[in-house]
C-alpha cells in the first residue's frame, strides 16, 4: 500500500477524461484532486521501488541539491599498462597470445534524475578507481554565505606490484553552461582541484567547512583555499587502516579496520583534533553514524560481518574511565554487512525530533533503524521473547540466539515481530495475555512503526 499523504477520502475513481489510464480523482476533506499513478513502480516489496537498467555497476553515488542531479561513480574494466617517469610503458606483451590485464577503473557520470539520462562526466585514468563520492559542504569565497556544497571523490592508484599504492582527492563544482536548446538548462561537471595523496584516500566527509579525508592510517582536516587548493589545517594518527568518516558540528567518528570506532572532536583555535572516546574491543568497522532520540546521543557503528553496535559516550559513568573508552550497549547481527547509510530526519507528533538510519546491505537488501519509546520497547521486547520461545522458526533457527544480545538496551527484530500478524487472533491473545498486556495494544504499537520508510 501507498500513503497518498490524506488522512481522510471520502470517494475514489479512476479518471479517464484526458486519455490517461493512470490518472485518479479522489474527494478529500480538502477537495477533490486529481493524482496520477507512478509508472514502472515495483509494489512487490514493503518499500515501492522502481529499477533502472544502466548496463554497468556503480560503486558510489551522491546528490547535488543546489541542481538536483545526481552524480555517480561507475566501475569499469581496462587495460592496465605501467608507465615510466617518461609516460613510455615499461612492459609490453612478447607474445601475439599474451594479452595485457585488467583492471578496474573509474568514471563519474552526471545523471537527470528526470530521465536517469548521463548529462556528462569525468574519467579517471585507467589505473585509478573510486574509494568515496560525497556531496561536502565547503567554505569558499563565490557565495555570500561563504559555504557551497561540492562533489569530493576519493580515489586509489595503482601503480603494479612493485610500488606502493597512491590516492587523490577530487574537488568538483556542477556548473551551468550554454544550452544547445533555448529553454532549456545544460550542466557541467568542473574539476577545481586534484591533490595527491602518497597513500589511498579510503574516506572523506566534511566538518564546518573544512574536508576531512584519510590515508591509511591519518586524518587530515584540509581548507579548500581560493576554490584551487587544499591547504592542511590539523591531522592525526589513528588506527591501522581508516574504512568510514562521518561527522556531526564539531565532532567526528572514525571507523578502523581493526581498531573499531574513534570519537573525535575538532578544535579550530588553535586547529586541533582531540581524542574522546574509543571502542572498548576491536572490530572490522566498514560503516559508522550518529543516531539520536529524545536529546540523546548514540554511536551506531556495523562490522563486516553484519553484527551493528551501538555505543554511547558518557564521561560520568565509571565503566568509561572518565570518558575514554565508548559504552557498548548492544550488539545485534544483521545477517549482512552494509556499506552505505544515511541518516534522516523524523519527528514525533508532539515535534520531538529524531534519527532514522537507513542502511544498504552487501546483499541488495535495504533496512531501517528508528528508535521507539521505552514503554513500546519494553512490551515488544517481552513479545519477541515469547515468539522466540512459541512459534516454529525455519530450519530450526533460533533467531535471538544468533541476532541480539542486548547489553543494556537491545534492537528489536521487525522480522520476527511480524510473524505475529500471522498467527490467528486466539494465539495472539493468549500470547498477549502472558506478557500482561492487550491484543489491541500490541497491534498499535506495530502498526505505528509499520511506515518508518
Amino acid at each position: 500500500m501507498i500513503p497518498c499523504n490524506y488522512p481522510v477520502v471520502h470517494a475514489f475513481t479512476t479518471c479517464s477524461v484526458w486519455d490517461s489510464k493512470a490518472d485518479f480523482l479522489l474527494y478529500t476533506q480538502q477537495g477533490p484532486c486529481l493524482i496520477e499513478w507512478i509508472p514502472d513502480v515495483c509494489l512487490d516489496t514493503a518499500m515501492p521501488s522502481r529499477s533502472v537498467p544502466r548496463g554497468r555497476p556503480y560503486t558510489n553515488i551522491t546528490h547535488d541539491s543546489a541542481t538536483g542531479l545526481m552524480v555517480a561513480a561507475s566501475s569499469l574494466k581496462a587495460k592496465f599498462v605501467i608507465f615510466d617517469d617518461e609516460g613510455i610503458p615499461t612492459w609490453a606483451p612478447d607474445a601475439p597470445n599474451i594479452s595485457d590485464p585488467q583492471i578496474e577503473c573509474s568514471t563519474l557520470e552526471l545523471i537527470s534524475p528526470n530521465d536517469w539520462s548521463t548529462i556528462d562526466g569525468f574519467e579517471f585514468p585507467s589505473n585509478e578507481f573510486v574509494n568515496a563520492l560525497e556531496t561536502i559542504e565547503l567554505e569558499t569565497l563565490s557565495t555570500q554565505s561563504g559555504f557551497k556544497e561540492f562533489i569530493v571523490a576519493a580515489t586509489t592508484v595503482y601503480r603494479g606490484e612493485d610500488l606502493a599504492v597512491k590516492g587523490a582527492s577530487y574537488i568538483f563544482e556542477i556548473v551551468e553552461v550554454v544550452p544547445d536548446k533555448p529553454g532549456t538548462r545544460r550542466y557541467h561537471l568542473k574539476l577545481l582541484c586534484r591533490d595527491d595523496a602518497k597513500g589511498p584516500v579510503s574516506a572523506i566527509c566534511g566538518i564546518n567547512g573544512y574536508l576531512v579525508s584519510s590515508m591509511g592510517q591519518k586524518i587530515f582536516v584540509r581548507a579548500f583555499e581560493l576554490d584551487e587548493r587544499l591547504v592542511g589545517v590539523a591531522f592525526l594518527d589513528v588506527g591501522v587502516y581508516v574504512t568510514a568518516l562521518k561527522s556531526l558540528k564539531n565532532t567526528l567518528l572514525i571507523g578502523d579496520v581493526v581498531k573499531g570506532v574513534w570519537f573525535v572532536a575538532f578544535q579550530e583555535d588553535p586547529f586541533k583534533l582531540v581524542v574522546l572516546g574509543k571502542s572498548p574491543h576491536p572490530a572490522c568497522i566498514s560503516t559508522v553514524d550518529f543516531f539520536f532520540s529524545e536529546g540523546q546521543l548514540a554511536i551506531v557503528a556495523g562490522d563486516e560481518e553484519g553484527v551493528i553496535r551501538i555505543y554511547e559516550y558518557d564521561p560520568l559513568n565509571v565503566e568509561s574511565q572518565g570518558g575514554q573508552k565508548l559504552i557498548l550497549n548492544t550488539e545485534f547481527h544483521g545477517q549482512a554487512e552494509y556499506r552505505s547509510s544515511i541518516a534522516t530526519l523524523g519527528r514525533t507528533k508532539d515535534e520531538v525530533p529524531y534519527s532514522r538510519l537507513l542502511t544498504g546491505s552487501a546483499d541488495g537488501s535495504l533496512h531501517v533503524l528508528i528508535p521507539v519509546e521505552e514503554s513500546v520497547y519494553k512490551r515488544l521486547q517481552l513479545l519477541q521473547g515469547q515468539l522466540t520461545r512459541n512459534v516454529q522458526h525455519i530450519a530450526g533457527i533460533v533467531r535471538n540466539e544468533y541476532s541480539s544480545r542486548p547489553l543494556t538496551k537491545g534492537i528489536l527484530d521487525d522480522g520476527l515481530l511480524d510473524i505475529f500478524d500471522e498467527l490467528s487472533i486466539q494465539k495472539q491473545v493468549e500470547m498477549t495475555r502472558q506478557i500482561a498486556s492487550e491484543r489491541s495494544v500490541i497491534v498499535k504499537d506495530l502498526s505505528t512503526h509499520a511506515g518508518s520508510w
